[in-house]
């Protein structure tokens, strides 16, 4: 036999199958022959990796590896045990090789044992150890599984003493669901297996009483909220029968001074009072009723009811509705969900204030509701009036614009966590439309603009596509602008830093034309020679470039 040629016991290894299963009576393992020069080295490797053995390396380091494994059959048990686990900070053997510094520790505390783990089935984090089941539990399984065989027995003998009975209706409650099936259960339980299964028939007990307690607390929410309707729609037909009345509310929600409060009825968007019910006082002589005369109203000053020259006299209601019904009520007389709350009365931890359109709104940040459900794709006309004066949403008994919306949604003031994720898209969507709306003298110009040439009026989404197409040729003109003014050097020290920013230690300059218009325009607003300076080259500029029309539609 020369030299070259392999040893034939050499080649020929046994090697155990790869993913068989044992049985614990016969714990034969299978194997196989396997001859290795009829193998590539990337057949080698991957039936290293079918062993958790390491595959890298020659084909001598494969070969020499594989025979290890087949000679160690100790080593084929590890196939049938859960992997190992291994926490961040482990030293490997390789690294151990590698690193003075690791095989320094090993030497220092030694090696570190790893115990076989499994791991659960939702989590990758969580790593448990395998216990051996002890013959304390083994034997407490085997009675928990004998009492389950004996719960199926019981069921059937209830099922046979109901058919034996008569009481077919009830078969439905043999399962222990219903009070006829449990009442029969347990005391079969009782007299079959005595008080070893009281522990059992508690539970059962608890089942049925809870169910009981969730019915009664349920139907008592029904009433509950049956009341609370029925006095709001008695409080409403209160209002609105009373006689036709000029009213001049004067919010003090705003909580501001009394000379920003001043407006009347025609000019509010929204009338928000807090009707009380519990008592109405006398009449006046001059037959006006005022806030005094309301002891629930809250978040008015010097607020006056002045109703026709013959009123009809006060009511007073029956004794069960004597209480305070909230009314937030809008112009178009339909409740809103907010309560007005006096400021004295918020928690200093959710009481904030915002300033909107020069006026204070101090209110609760818990009472604060989700963003209203609203669609404005086929009437853009009512988001054009409800941008700056909408009563959809309700804060504290003001009406609060859509443009302000973001001012409660968005995270930084930690008001509503997660609604901008919902309501910011669309939201900006709008804001879009009313810009654009606002660059027009009246909405029939607008409209004009905007409509094809049926005049028909163009939808939500085709606005928006073209208004973004706009916006873009529009960015880039202006980009194109600023490159042309400071001679295609945004980093030059005529640009004053403008196009600059720093990112990971690092001063870079914008490049996208979105991002080089924005500073553009702003360099324009904050630096009036440069804006001069531009205004002097600008028609010559244009005159220049060739620039892409606006869509047309």
């Amino acid at each position: 036999m020369s030299a070259n040629t392999p040893d034939p016991d050499d080649d020929l290894l046994v090697l155990p199958v790869v993913n068989q299963c044992v049985d614990r009576a016969n714990p034969e393992i299978q194997t196989y022959e396997l001859r290795i020069s009829k193998h590539t080295n990337k057949q080698l490797s991957a039936l290293l990796a079918s062993y958790n053995e390491y595959k890298s390396g020659n084909r001598a380091t494969l070969t020499q590896r594989l025979r290890t494994f087949a000679n160690n059959e100790n080593k084929w048990r590890s196939l049938f045990q859960p992997a190992r686990g291994h926490q961040r900070g482990d030293i490997s053997e390789l690294a151990a090789k590698k690193c003075p510094t690791a095989r320094r520790i090993i030497e220092t505390f030694g090696a570190k044992q790893r115990e076989r783990t499994y791991k659960p089935k939702k989590s990758g984090s969580e790593m448990r150890p395998v216990v051996p089941l002890t013959a304390q539990r083994i034997a407490a399984n085997n009675i928990w599984a004998a009492g389950v065989l004996r719960r199926q027995e019981d069921r059937q003998k209830v099922k046979m003493k109901l058919t034996q009975s008569g009481e077919d209706a009830t078969m439905a409650d043999a399962d222990g669901d219903g009070p006829v099936g449990e009442e029969l259960l347990t005391r079969l339980s009782l007299q079959d297996h005595g008080p070893a299964n009281k522990l059992t028939t508690m539970r059962r007990v608890e089942r049925q009483f809870l169910a009981f307690n969730h019915d009664v607390l349920g139907q008592f929410g029904d009433v509950k909220s049956q009341l609370s309707d029925l006095r709001t729609a008695v409080a409403l037909s209160l209002l609105n029968t009373t006689h036709p009345a000029t009213l001049a509310v004067q919010s003090a929600s705003m909580c501001g001074p009394p000379h920003h409060q001043q407006q009347s009825h025609a000019a509010h968007p929204m009338l928000s009072a807090r009707a009380a019910v519990s008592a109405f006082s006398a009449p006046t002589a001059s037959h006006s009723v005022t806030a005094e005369q309301f002891p629930a109203l809250v978040s008015t000053q010097d607020a006056t009811f002045s109703f026709g020259e013959d009123p009809a006299p006060p009511t007073r209601l029956p004794a069960p509705f004597s209480t305070t019904v909230d009314c937030n009520i809008g112009l178009n007389g339909m409740p809103a969900t907010a309560v007005a709350h006096d400021k004295d009365t918020i928690a200093p931890e959710n009481r904030l204030v915002f300033e909107l359109d020069g006026k204070s709104l101090v209110f609760d940040k818990s009472t604060v509701p989700n963003p209203p459900k609203i669609s404005f794709a086929d009437d853009i006309s009512r988001l054009f009036r409800e941008w700056h004066a909408s009563d959809l949403l309700v804060v504290n008994g003001q009406g609060i614009p859509i443009k302000h919306w973001e001012r409660f949604y968005k995270k930084r003031n930690r008001i509503k966590e997660h609604a901008w994720d919902v309501v910011g898209g669309l939201w900006g969507h709008w804001k879009f439309l009313v810009e654009e709306r606002e660059r027009y003298p009246s909405e029939e110009e607008f409209w004009a603009k905007y409509s094809d040439q049926d005049g028909k009026r163009l939808s939500f989404q085709r606005l928006l596509d073209i208004l973004q197409d706009q916006r873009k040729v529009e960015q880039e003109r202006e980009a194109a602008a600023a490159l042309h003014f400071f001679h295609h050097d945004l980093s030059s020290a005529a640009a004053r830093g403008y196009f600059r920013y720093k990112k990971s230690g690092k001063m870079r300059t914008h490049r996208k034309a979105k991002q080089v218009a924005e500073r553009w325009r702003k360099i324009l607003r904050e630096q009036p020679d440069i804006a001069q300076e531009w205004e002097v080259i600008r028609a010559e500029f244009e005159e220049s470039q060739a620039y892409p029309r606006s869509p047309s539609f």
